[in-house]
């Protein structure tokens, strides 16, 4: 069964796959002259500038190889896609992308969010906390002092909303359903 292409651009991709994609813009037609270029950029690296093809249909279809992505590595990029004839060029769109790790060829991969990874360190330095009652130290004129545990807490808070709703769309991404929670607060106890 082929993979069915995309009518916009991947907001996510995977190292290692092949990616297609058509882009429809009414006023930069391939039928009147006009080439779409996509060029893609890490903070490391430059990934690559893409030209479409006429897909036959109004449409310009962009494909990436699977050899180019491999060498992709993970994070963040920015792509910028323009439209081009007779010596003129226009920005037609920009967006950003997820690069995801090949999980079929890395030997390591850590794929916590920055979200799950600063709530992991905050529970952390409170469960060592725990153990520890002095809030800060002087020794010779220089001082140290450690985060006060209700401002970890709000921290905390903060962080697990955002991994929540992190899990909540990557859920909806994958066509999963039901992690509606239920808080109760019972009072008078």
């Amino acid at each position: 069964m082929a993979a069915t292409i995309a009518t916009q651009e991947p907001a996510s991709v995977v190292a290692g796959d092949t990616v297609k994609w058509t882009k429809l813009l009414d006023d930069y037609r391939p039928e009147d002259g006009w080439t779409l270029t996509y060029e893609i950029v890490s903070p490391t690296a430059d990934l690559g500038s893409f030209a479409a093809a006429d897909n036959g249909d109004g449409s310009h279809l962009v494909s990436i190889a699977a050899a180019t992505t491999a060498a992709w590595s993970a994070g963040a990029a920015t792509w910028g896609a323009y439209a081009a004839k007779a010596g003129e060029r226009y920005q037609v769109d920009k967006g950003r992308l997820v690069i995801e790790a090949d999980l079929a060829s890395a030997s390591t991969h850590d794929g916590r969010s920055h979200a799950r990874k600063t709530l992991e360190a905050i529970e952390a330095v409170i469960a060592k906390r725990a153990t520890k009652d002095q809030m800060g130290h002087s020794i010779e004129g220089r001082s140290l002092a450690r985060t006060p545990i209700p401002d970890l807490l709000v921290l905390r808070k903060t962080y697990l909303a955002e991994v929540d709703a992190e899990e909540r769309k990557a859920d909806r991404d994958n066509g999963k359903t039901g992690r509606n929670k239920v808080y109760s607060q019972f009072g008078g106890f």
